[in-house]
């Protein structure tokens, strides 16, 4: 009986010994397994490209200087318009130096205006006699075109040697010349006729002008 105890305690000791074993190699074993080092991760090199290398820019040929040439610019001389125009009149008749004697007296007006215009002969007829003459311009349709020509007038002095009743007779162009004759015989002064010591007017009195373009 005491032989079946202890064989019984035996088996228990063995298996309780059997089982330590076991559960220290399982211990042995995870433990092992916990401290296994693990596979170092692969470490990736970033590679860095190879630097290209371009081709070198060759420098452009030089060009050749090119040489400009300025356009010349003649300067003209300006003219001024508000210049004034010398006008030379040589038939100016002066009251005090009038020879009285002839009943006709002829005159020229010469003018000197832009491109060498002058006024050429003018004629008085019958007893007229100018005292102030102001010469005519010349027409700038006609002076543009290079026109000469002449006009005839008619007309009558008042008591004050202006003349009145100017019309036109006869002219070379028509209508060019008229106008400035007309204007300009306007301003004239004449010696007006004496009756019994009073001035008296004059009648059917006649004049002719000439245009002329003459160059220097």
């Amino acid at each position: 009986m005491r032989l079946m105890q202890k064989e019984i305690k035996m088996k228990k000791l063995i298996y309780a010994a059997t089982a330590c074993l076991v559960t220290l190699a399982l211990l042995l074993l995870m433990t092992g397994l916990i401290a296994q080092p693990q596979a170092p991760m692969a470490k990736i090199k970033a590679v860095k490209p190879a630097p290209q290398v371009l081709p070198s820019e060759k420098d452009p040929a030089p060009q050749e200087p090119v040489n400009i040439i300025k356009p010349s610019i003649s300067v003209l001389p300006s003219i001024d318009a508000n210049e004034d125009i010398q006008v030379e009149l040589q038939a100016m008749v002066n009251l005090e130096t009038l020879d009285f004697s002839p009943v006709k007296t002829d005159f020229i007006g010469l003018i000197n205006a832009p491109n060498s215009t002058d006024l050429g002969l003018v004629e008085m007829d019958q007893e007229a006699i100018p005292l102030i003459q102001t010469a005519p311009a010349y027409p700038a349709d006609a002076l543009i075109q290079g026109i000469e020509g002449w006009v005839k007038l008619t007309f009558d002095v008042d008591a004050s040697g202006f003349a009145k009743n100017i019309k036109v007779v006869s002219a070379s162009h028509r209508k060019i010349f008229d106008r400035e004759a007309k204007k300009a015989l306007k301003k004239w002064k004449f010696k007006p006729g004496k009756r019994g010591g009073i001035d008296k007017g004059l009648d059917n009195q006649s004049v002719t002008m000439q245009f002329n373009l003459t160059d220097n």
